[in-house]
């Protein structure tokens, strides 16, 4: 299922009201492991998550309490696109996504970026939908979402090559004569009148209908 339009808003479904409340003495870590089958807490590499975004979101709760936290993803590739082109990997303010790592680091100056490479890569896991044309009037899910990554408060991201997205239009505007321009920027990463810090990151094989962002 590759999700319809009404299915796939591209809505922020974060909401602080369901943070569960800081064990006290928590080390503002929480943990990616693509590699596992199921999503422990989050708190330890035995214990990881096994996507990106909800490793994010917890981190955001633990910031939210304690000012900062971070969030450290194994080596590996993990695909952004899960049903929907408005899928996406959403940074949070105070929270830094680190990638880079082995899997059994106990500091973040252990990892090695160069070695063990950490793909966020817009394309599903069953890769592009090659019967899909987008057309500019009637637009169909390619199976690349329209931004790796999107940046709408603040955001920090380190470590990571970003690969695959496809910012193209899901509609046209009569009134307006245009695309949404939403939708046609930044197919690696958009930011939205938002605040980036990038470091020791890759962009490849991105495309976007506008010179706008990366």
């Amino acid at each position: 299922d590759t999700g319809g339009q009404d299915e796939c808003l591209g809505e922020d479904d974060f909401d602080s009201a369901e943070c569960q409340a800081v064990a006290s003495g928590d080390a503002g870590i929480r943990y990616v492991d693509g590699d596992l089958t199921l999503s422990g807490d989050g708190t330890s590499w035995a214990e990881a998550f096994v996507h990106v975004q909800e490793a994010i979101d917890a981190a955001r709760c633990v910031a939210l309490e304690n000012g900062s936290a971070q969030v450290w993803v194994k080596a590996g590739t993990y695909h952004v696109h899960q049903g929907c082109m408005t899928d996406t990997i959403r940074l949070r303010p105070d929270v830094e996504l680190y990638g880079g790592f082995a899997g059994d680091e106990t500091a973040l100056e252990q990892r090695d970026v160069e070695t063990n490479e950490t793909v966020l890569h817009g394309h599903s896991i069953d890769g592009p939908n090659s019967e899909c044309l987008v057309s500019e009037y009637d637009p169909c899910d390619t199976g690349r979402t329209l931004h790796v990554v999107t940046v709408e408060e603040a955001g920090h991201i380190d470590g990571f090559t970003v690969r695959g997205g496809y910012a193209s239009p899901l509609g046209w505007d009569s009134d307006s004569m245009s695309f949404d321009s939403l939708t046609v920027d930044g197919g690696g990463l958009i930011a939205r009148q938002a605040v980036v810090q990038i470091s020791n990151c890759i962009f490849a094989d991105n495309i976007a209908r506008t010179m706008w962002d990366i």
